[in-house]
């Protein structure tokens, strides 16, 4: 079909008759919904990866199934993976069985505060313009706790690194940018004042975001190079690398599979960058290059730039950018949220993911709607029918 920028009166009669009346359902076999042009992305957690769901998820149009390293425990992936190609196998036969991929994420570098004193049960309240000590553990005391006034992170490369690099006026998100704080004092180089701007309940382990800091050291941790070993032994298809800032982070993934795999007949996974820093979008050309995919990841993208304003800006200029490259790129996180709950998805939402697929989008992907949701097939049914709707129908809007 020719692509058409018009729209007379006519053909929008005949949509909205279509979507005021719609047929029965399609009625699509399972390697009908593989070979679908864009993919849909299931993270596998306790709601959905016995045998029996992965099965069910496949016959509604999981392609990808992702595993969060960050939660890894030891053999559990040795053992999810081979049920998945089982699963894959008995669902679209052992010819077809390989369109399904199976991709995991590498954790990279992330901050997170220690674990909180237990007469905390809620968390260690932060109110609005109180100060706070924010501050790594000491070398007498690594195992110390956040309390009240006092939050502490433990002594790792990153998050020295980080806690030093700390100057006024410099501001810190805290989970999900939730909480934030403003530095107001440098104490020692491992210890800063910091000023509560917007107040909640800080938990154990939560995630800290520092807007425009650039990492110091190399883009894995000790235990992405752990997780990565596992991966490799997993036989995944899809490595994806958090935090990546510049080409060289990318690289970096590359050169490490290299040397836990020397033979020179090893196959390795494509490596995806996970666009989630202002870094990144800096570097955006350069890490495409480097780069066999794409992911918008718009939860960090949001913390790291301190403003969610920033996303929809940014995630159509890295679809724009991932097909100017040829680049797979894909949409990723709180698409339908409502879903991990409920049984149908907000009207925003659907709108959400219509436009992931309007802009260009060659997957979109689930997180806890598929890893903890309510009814996990349900909701993979109920993506599927937006993404293919929304398909049908780019035409009119990707240029």
């Amino acid at each position: 079909m020719a692509l058409k920028r018009k729209l007379s009166t006519s053909t929008l009669r005949d949509l909205v008759e279509e979507q005021t009346n719609p047929v029965k359902e399609p009625q699509n076999s399972p390697l009908d919904l593989a070979n679908r042009r864009v993919k849909i992305i299931a993270t596998l957690g306790p709601a959905c990866w016995d045998d029996d769901k992965l099965e069910a998820l496949l016959r509604v149009g999981v392609n990808i199934f992702r595993l969060n390293s960050a939660h890894r425990r030891d053999g559990q992936f040795e053992a999810l993976v081979p049920r998945v190609r089982a699963a894959a196998e008995r669902v679209l036969g052992r010819e077809n069985a390989s369109k399904v991929k199976v991709m995991a994420d590498l954790q990279g570098v992330k901050y997170r505060c220690a674990e909180v004193d237990a007469s905390f049960p809620d968390g260690i309240p932060l109110t609005a313009g109180e100060t706070v000590t924010l501050a790594l553990a000491s070398q007498e005391d690594m195992g110390a706790m956040c309390k009240k006034g006092h939050i502490v992170l433990a002594r790792t490369r990153d998050q020295i690194d980080m806690v030093t690099s700390l100057e006024e006026d410099m501001k810190l998100l805290l989970d999900d940018a939730t909480m934030r704080l403003r530095v107001v004092k440098v104490d020692t180089p491992e210890s800063k004042t910091c000023k509560v701007e917007v107040g909640g309940n800080l938990k154990p382990r939560k995630g800290i975001n520092v807007p425009g800091l650039d990492r110091k050291g190399p883009g894995l941790t000790d235990k992405d190079m752990e997780d990565l070993e596992c991966l490799l032994n997993c036989g995944v298809d899809i490595i994806a690398m958090s935090f990546v800032e510049k080409p060289a982070d990318v690289e970096e993934v590359r050169e490490a599979m290299k040397k836990m795999r020397p033979a020179a007949d090893a196959v390795f996974p494509k490596v995806f960058a996970k666009i989630e820093k202002p870094q990144a979008i800096t570097n955006i050309d350069d890490i495409l290059k480097a780069s066999d995919g794409a992911m918008v990841e718009r939860g960090d993208l949001g913390s790291e730039f301190g403003n969610p304003l920033a996303v929809p800006f940014y995630q159509k200029l890295t679809l724009k950018k991932a097909r100017q490259h040829g680049v797979f790129c894909i949409v990723a996180t709180q698409l339908i949220e409502h879903m991990i709950r409920h049984l149908t998805p907000k009207c925003a939402e659907v709108g959400d993911v219509a436009n992931a697929v309007f802009d260009g989008a060659d997957a979109v992907m689930l997180s806890g709607e598929t890893a903890m949701g309510v009814d996990p097939v349900n909701c993979v049914k109920t993506f599927r029918a937006i993404v293919d709707e929304a398909d049908e129908k780019r035409y009119m809007f990707l240029s």
